[in-house]
């Protein structure tokens, strides 16, 4: 029976609405977005600070929601989407009868002594009295699949990466998404594969091919470079927290081994972002984020093979997880292994010296897992963990001036995990506080296999960081809140690093160092105008501002600020722009004060003709400050009201790269004379100073004791010091334009999507000093190629999946050769793709939740552009603009139990 005194109350709540807020119920108040902040708890309280949180009243009988626990709701949503994800999955049916009434029902019997009550009957009653007060009609139930889709499009709005705070949209910076499923439809296997097709990514630096062999990281790992501003300008999360650097020398976050099975998304950010995340997110933020919430298990197979040579690749995986309102638990396994290919494989490579590999041999083993826990209505825990190993090896053989063969084996192994715990606040805040821990060991083998040399590099980095965050709403604006989060940061960062020459047991690289870091942050999200405010021209403005102090304790401190706006004139239009400074702290094998060597010699000045005694000096230096940039965004967004699932992005970036570090290049004559020299000159140098530096060198040669014609001088004399140890002193400028084109629409046969994303570079250009010339690299060999695009079109049916893309990198410049103007044609690739479900076909134990997947990854097998013939070139093609793998061919075999 229904509780008369609850009835009663809520009739009396109904003849107090207030009349000026009926005045103003609309159609439009709908649409208005709230920052909700509800914990999962009990139905009636959730319910009730729903009401008091979306300013509108609620109808619902009390007994219908005994009993029932609902969702946490938790960021900026109109009522409407709220109400569907705090309900999702209780059973109970919201109906909003005019835009400011919302009643509650259900079919399901009621919990007051198993007495069936016709709830949903009783729920449409109180909603039609609440009309009259209202002067609204009532409406019926909203379509449980229209609250679904609306509820998973609110989910897909939440970006955890270009912002600290909750529910806040994508709409200040460029953020590019990348999902599992368009991973696994696209044929790729691994991380790294995902930037290698990303028009703002360029593939030079770190890469898993060997284009660039005999390189100190050795064969197999992979880095992301967007912008090609190189590896370590890039900032890469693991769920939001920073990665142990990898490489010989700590150098670049390896992705290589990271399983796409345990990855929900990829999240994006091309723009400088020091101001949220801190130091190296110069151009821009990865963030892997993995799965969670995952109820049953999933076992995956895979294989891709070459049409031409080896290189096959087996893989399989299995993911085994749970989930329900209080817990989740989650575990992958992955275990991958590629053949190596020769160059002898290729016709386009088959003038190499052979044995060359061009992809090496390469095993991987991974460990993913996550869960989380409710604690309590207020406070939950999450954790997670992960390891990966990897195991590479190569040979290459070259011809300089000697013929030399090498075989270079690597290992790496990546351990790391966090706990955060999520602890509801008084008045709406929320705090998390979260402890993360990272480690990279890098071993590498190289040997000459024509003689007995052979070294041994060994690296482990740490990195372990304490984080304290809330957040929350500050006040209200537009009937809106307005957000704010602050945050401290406490990183302790380790390296350790030794390169032993095995052949003479000569330890020629011992560093060890380490270093403190502590930040203080904090940004606010202002809505200025909303939909409930809007004027002419002004259907929305937010703008947003942040801003992170970093100190360390070896390079001294940066502040860097960051504005972002965003302006809607009308209805699915949004203009948008970012201005911020972002900065990238030295390597800790960078900050060594070391002299390698010295030299004693003569330095004609090119400017003036003079001559001079100089001190050359080679080695580190711990004397370096952080790189630092400025970087702006401005862009438009077009989403049109009448072409439903039409969206165009376009980006202008700019970025200026200044104190860049790097080692300056000197030039001599026959006869061992300085005559350039791309560092700054030191003149008039502190002779104690020249004296200490020939002191501590492990090497120092005086070119007047065997050269009798440059004349007779000692230390004593030295009048300029050439410091050819790494320097602040290069700038670099990338500028450019992105754009982004996406629409779906559906039909009776399936949907159909088209996609077309690209980017186009206006500058780029370095100078290693103010005294030498500036660079335009731009359509250069090893550098970015101005344009880079990828275009596809997909179709999906009720158990099929289709996709076909075309890859272009544009022609450019060799450079590198004798006349400089050897021509580089451009490279286009065609990808296909195909998913078949299989559960529609065979409705059975085994074809249920089963999937096949084929690719073809260059369809055509094109071959890598030809470059120039250099006789000391080892490489075959530039790895920075292509790859050497031909027509792939893959499949993936899915099964979900």
């Amino acid at each position: 029976m229904c509780n008369a005194s609850g009835f009663c109350r809520l009739l009396l709540a109904l003849v107090c609405l207030s009349a000026s807020r009926l005045a103003c119920a609309d159609s439009e108040a709908a649409e208005r977005q709230v920052a909700f902040n509800i914990p999962q708890q009990e139905a009636d309280v959730a319910l009730t600070m729903f009401a008091e949180q979306a300013d509108l009243t609620l109808i619902f009988p009390p007994e219908m929601v005994e009993d029932i626990m609902t969702n946490e709701l938790v960021g900026l949503y109109t009522a409407e989407e709220g109400v569907a994800i705090l309900l999702a999955g209780t059973g109970l049916t919201p109906t909003f009868s005019n835009p400011v009434v919302l009643s509650i029902s259900t079919d399901t019997e009621s919990a007051n002594g198993g007495e069936s009550v016709d709830i949903k009957k009783k729920a449409g009653f109180l909603a039609a009295v609440a009309a009259v007060f209202t002067g609204a009609n009532a409406q019926e139930p909203a379509d449980s699949n229209d609250q679904s889709e609306r509820q998973s499009e609110a989910l897909e709005e939440i970006v955890v990466t270009g912002t600290r705070i909750k529910g806040v949209k994508d709409r200040f910076s460029p953020v590019v998404s990348v999902s599992r499923e368009e991973i696994d439809l696209a044929g790729y296997s691994n991380v790294a594969e995902v930037f290698e097709y990303l028009p703002q990514n360029f593939g030079g630096g770190a890469t898993v091919d060997g284009g660039r062999a005999n390189t100190a990281d050795g064969p197999g790992g992979s880095g992301v470079n967007l912008r090609g501003l190189g590896n370590e300008a890039t900032l890469v999360l693991l769920n939001g927290r920073r990665m142990a650097a990898g490489g010989s020398s700590g150098t670049f976050v390896d992705i290589s081994a990271i399983p796409t099975s345990a990855i929900e998304r990829i999240e994006i950010v091309t723009d400088g972002a020091s101001a949220i995340y801190g130091s190296d997110a110069v151009a821009g933020v990865v963030n892997i984020i993995l799965r969670s919430d995952f109820d049953g298990a999933e076992t995956r197979a895979s294989g891709r093979a070459l049409t031409e040579g080896d290189g096959e690749e087996v893989g399989i995986g299995q993911t085994f997880g749970f989930s329900n309102p209080k817990s989740n638990g989650l575990l992958t396994l992955e275990y991958r292994s590629t053949n190596g290919l020769d160059s002898s494989d290729k016709d386009w490579a088959e003038d190499a010296v052979d044995p060359t590999f061009l992809l090496p041999e390469t095993t991987v083993r991974s460990i993913f897992a996550t869960g989380g826990l409710k604690a309590s209505e207020a406070v939950s825990l999450s954790v997670d963990a992960y390891y990966n190993d990897r195991q590479s090896e190569q040979f290459t053989s070259f011809d300089t001036f000697s013929f030399v063969q090498a075989f270079q084996q690597t290992g790496v192994e990546q351990i790391g995990g966090a706990v955060a715990l999520d602890t509801q606040l008084p008045a709406e805040w929320t705090l998390n506080v979260n402890a993360s821990y990272s480690r990279s060991e890098h071993f590498s083998d190289d040997r000459r296999l024509d003689s007995d040399a052979r070294a041994e590099d060994t690296t482990e980095t740490e990195v372990l960081a304490l984080e304290s965050i809330v957040e929350g709403s500050v006040f209200e604006i537009a009937r809106e809140s307005a957000r704010a989060v602050f945050g401290i940061q406490y990183r302790d960062e380790k390296l350790e690093n030794t390169r032993l020459l095995v052949s003479t047991n000569f330890l020629a690289n011992d560093v060890r160092n380490d270093r403190d870091v502590l930040a203080v942050f904090g940004e606010i999200y202002l809505p200025i105008v909303s939909e409930t405010n809007a004027v002419a021209g002004i259907n929305s403005l937010a703008i947003t501002a942040a801003a992170r102090y970093e100190n360390y304790s070896d390079v001294g401190s940066s502040t860097d600020p960051r504005l972002g706006f965003s302006w809607a004139p009308v209805g699915g239009i949004n203009i948008r722009g970012t201005y911020g400074t972002s900065f990238r702290a030295p390597r800790l094998d960078q900050l060594v004060d070391r002299i390698s060597a010295s030299q004693l010699t003569i330095y004609e000045d090119p400017t003036t003709g003079t001559e001079s005694v100089a001190l050359v000096a080679f080695g580190d230096t711990d004397e370096l400050d952080p790189e630092e940039s400025t970087s702006w965004t401005v862009g438009f967004d077009l989403e049109p009201e009448a072409l439903p699932g039409f969206s165009l992005r376009a980006t202008y970036f700019d970025i200026d790269y200044e104190g860049r570090l790097g080692l300056p290049f000197l030039n001599y004559d026959a006869l061992f004379r300085v005559v350039g020299f791309s560092g700054v000159p030191e003149p008039g140098v502190d002779l104690a100073l020249v004296q200490d530096i020939v002191d501590r060198s492990a090497f120092f040669v005086n070119f007047s004791d065997f050269i009798p014609v440059l004349g007779d001088f000692d230390v004593s004399d030295t009048d300029v010091l050439l410091d050819a140890r790494n320097q602040n002193t290069s700038t670099s400028k990338v500028a450019g334009f992105d754009l982004e084109v996406l629409y779906d629409w559906e039909t009776e046969v399936g949907d159909f999507g088209v996609t077309f994303s690209g980017s186009y570079l206006t500058d780029y250009t370095r100078q290693f000093s103010p005294t030498t010339a500036i660079d335009n690299l731009i359509d250069t060999f090893g550098n970015p190629a101005a344009l880079k695009l990828r275009a596809g079109a997909r179709w999906s049916g009720q158990s099929v999946a289709m996709s076909l893309f075309v890859n272009h990198v544009s022609d450019y410049i060799d450079d590198d050769v004798v006349d400089a103007t050897f021509a580089v044609d451009a490279w286009t690739t065609v990808d296909l793709s195909a998913r078949f479900d299989l559960g529609e076909k065979f409705p059975n134990r085994f074809g249920n939740g089963l999937s096949v997947s084929l690719s073809i990854l260059n369809l055509f097998d094109e071959d890598p552009p030809e470059i120039g013939v250099v006789p000391l070139r080892i490489s075959q093609y530039d790895a920075a603009n292509a790859d050497p793998y031909g027509r792939r061919v893959g499949l993936l075999i899915s099964k979900v139990w």
